[in-house]
């Protein structure tokens, strides 16, 4: 990849999430990206990143069956979420 093409590629990032950082801001959130692809090494080595003693954190806000989709999306459409919301599908 040649470094116009990263640089350009930083500028569209910046310009697209700048919405977002000012909403962590507010709320004193942080938030990253991570872009990998799905080879063998990359995969590896954000499997050293989040090992057991440095995991992944993650907020889950609400967790919901398959049979109730629609109430999922309402909510997740209405931005009220806190966190992720989860779609179990089969059995748990």
């Amino acid at each position: 990849m040649s470094v116009v093409t990263s640089l350009f590629k930083r500028l569209l990032f910046q310009l697209a999430g700048s919405q977002y950082d000012r909403m962590a801001a507010a709320k004193k959130q942080t938030y990253d990206f991570l872009f990998v692809h799905e080879d063998g090494s990359q995969l590896d080595r954000i499997g050293r990143l989040f090992d057991k003693e440095h995991p992944l954190e993650t907020s889950i806000d609400t967790v919901y069956d398959l049979e109730e989709i629609n109430k999922a999306l309402t909510k997740v459409k209405q931005g009220k979420s806190k966190g992720k919301t989860i779609i179990t599908v089969g059995e748990q």
